[in-house]
């Protein structure tokens, strides 16, 4: 799909049958804090997931699930051969100021106050530009110490990764791609 000539998806398709769907960026921000949900069991999370649907629920939940996933990581059809970074480092809950301010500071967007297309605002985001702090953060975070060969510049970037890590294992967009893959 291409983003700056077609319409944004407001429904996946199951079968053959599009199913309209909950297209706000803060309802795909739940969507993923759902699954990264330690409290619900896979199929608490599976039964959850199904309220993402507006109008009717597809009968194959499966692949209605399946549908979801593609949907959140903004693809088509799932390509399990790309090989993605399986390294967390976004979580939305702990990163919301920074997320906030990035937006605030690149687009004149308050996000609180908005809505707007997941893939918008995915598509924003991803394209923030590096001098907001949550670009610098996510820099950090997916910085590789064992690439850094000065091992004075190593404690370095050691103390800036130890202030910008994650509290806790998050999962990333392709676990949760995978997460209903059965």
């Amino acid at each position: 799909m291409n983003l700056l000539t077609e319409k944004l998806p407001e429904s996946v398709r199951v079968d053959g049958i599009d199913y309209p769907i909950l297209t706000d960026f803060k309802n795909w921000i739940k969507f993923f804090e759902m699954i990264q949900s330690k409290e619900l069991t896979d199929t608490e999370k599976s039964i959850v997931a199904m309220e993402w649907f507006i109008d009717k629920v597809p009968p194959n939940r499966l692949e209605a699930l399946k549908a979801l996933s593609e949907f959140f990581c903004m693809s088509v059809k799932s390509e399990k051969t790309e090989e993605k970074s399986k390294k967390t480092v976004l979580d939305f809950e702990h990163d919301a100021a920074l997320i906030i301010a990035g937006f605030k500071q690149s687009y004149g967007i308050m996000l609180y106050e908005s809505t707007m297309h997941w893939w918008q605002f995915k598509s924003l985001f991803d394209g923030m530009p590096d001098d907001t702090k949550i670009k610098e953060c996510l820099g950090y975070r997916c910085l590789e110490l064992n690439e850094i060969k000065d091992s004075e510049e190593k404690k370095r970037i050691r103390k800036i990764k130890k202030i910008y890590d994650l509290p806790q294992e998050t999962m990333s967009d392709r676990d949760i791609g995978e997460a209903f893959d059965i």
